[in-house]
This record gives structure tokens, C-alpha cells and sequence, in this order.
């Protein structure tokens, strides 16, 4: 159980997603499923995800169109 994940984008280019997904599991069983929309380059999601064994992240779209994405770092809590 953690209280949020921050997650750090390439902070130097000033690139991260304008949307993206999160989706945890417990099983087969969907726990959580939302949609945030980062505006910098180091976020933290604010829902808690219970006792999850899974996660999947989507990136939906960048803030800088024709950019990479580069995620630097999973932090499990706030940063």
C-alpha cells in the first residue's frame, strides 16, 4: 500500500506526458484505474493504491509535441 507514486520525467528538456494512465491490480482484479495530466517534470499521483501486485503505466500524449518520453525514476510515496 502506498499513498501515491512520484515519478520523475527528464527534468533537464523539460519533457513529460500530457496524459497518462494508471492502472493497479490485485489479481486479475482492477483496484484502481485513472487519468492524470502531469504539468512538470517531477509528479506525484495523488490516489492511494491498496494492496496492489501490479501496475501499468500508459502514456497518452506529451505536453511537447514530436518529444520522448524518459521516465528517470519510480519513487513508491511522496517525493
Amino acid at each position: 500500500t502506498v499513498p501515491g507514486l512520484t515519478l520523475t520525467f527528464d527534468p533537464s528538456c523539460e519533457d513529460w506526458p500530457a496524459r497518462m494512465q494508471l492502472i493497479a491490480r490485485r489479481g486479475d482484479e482492477v483496484i484502481l484505474q485513472r487519468e492524470y495530466a502531469p504539468d512538470k517534470a517531477v509528479y506525484t499521483t495523488p490516489d492511494p493504491i491498496e494492496r496492489f501486485d501490479a501496475l501499468e503505466l500508459s502514456f497518452l500524449s506529451m505536453a511537447k509535441p514530436y518529444r520522448r518520453l524518459r521516465l528517470q525514476q519510480i519513487l513508491f510515496g511522496y517525493g
